[in-house]
Formats: structure tokens, sequence, C-alpha cells
């Protein structure tokens, strides 16, 4: 599981900005994908969450059509639990997994009580919005693909 999370896997954490929200959303996101549906089956039957299969619209140089992908994203619930698992065995992304259980940590630990009047959580203060920030482009930079990748740790 950790070989096809190192090599076919996403772990990173997502912002969402929305006009109705005070403040950002910061999500812990994992997913892994495959061109071979049978392969992902083992990801929910041990952490939930279900395989979706992604209809593929680009084509080679030779206009022959690239093959559908299928993929597992880890349910938010199961996130930490996987991380933790997997740990000892990756070989590419245990920098990310790192950063991501301490997104998770202290997300856990930052209680927002409710908005008042609109619903929602109360607004993340300055402090927690640099702070998750912080951790979002450390791990979007070690994610990043090519030669700055290959030269700074990316993988």
């Amino acid at each position: 599981m950790a070989g096809f999370a190192d090599g076919e896997g996403l772990i990173t954490i997502t912002c969402q900005i929305r006009r109705a929200r005070p403040s950002p959303a910061y999500r812990a996101y994992v997913s892994v994908s495959n061109t071979n549906r049978r392969v992902l089956g083992i990801f929910p039957k041990h952490y939930g969450g279900k395989v979706y299969q992604l209809h593929e619209k680009r084509r080679d140089i030779m206009g022959n059509k690239w093959a559908d992908a299928f993929a597992w994203y880890c349910p938010v619930s199961s996130t930490k639990q996987f991380l933790l698992d997997l740990m000892p065995f990756f070989r590419l992304k245990g920098k990310q997994a790192k950063l991501v259980l301490e997104f998770i940590d202290n997300k856990n630990a930052f209680a927002r009580g409710k908005r008042r009047g609109r619903g929602g959580s109360s607004p993340l203060t300055q402090e927690e919005i640099a702070f998750r920030e912080r951790l979002r482009r450390q791990v979007r930079l070690l994610n990043r693909k090519g030669k700055y990748a290959r030269s700074h740790g990316g993988g």
C-alpha cells in the first residue's frame, strides 16, 4: 500500500476560499490512482471510502486516447490512521505525510465554536491561518515535479 501511495498517490493539504466564509477552509487530502481498478481495492477494504472512475479525455501525440484511471480518496475520518500505518514504509512521501499529520493534530487541537446567526464554524485566527498555510506550502513544494523537485528533495 505504501508503494502505491508513494508512486501513484497524493498526500497534501488543500485550501478553499469562499466569499461566504469568514476564513479559508484547509483540509488534509490523500488519494491513490491507477489505471487498474483491482489494485486499488485494498484501500477501501482497510480505510473506507470508494474507488471512482476518472474518464480520460487526453490523447497522445499519435491520437490514441489515454486509458481511463481510477482513484481512491481516503475519507477524512481515516486519513490520520492511514498515514500513521504507512509512515514507516514510505520511501518518497514520508515528509509530506509527516507535515499532514502535524496539520491534522493541530486542526484537531484547535477547538472552533459555531458562528452565530449564519451557521458553520467560527473564523480561524490570523495565526492559525498562517500556520496552516505554511504547512500547505511546504507540502506543495515537496509534491512538485520536474527539475526543481529533483534538486530540492521533492517526489
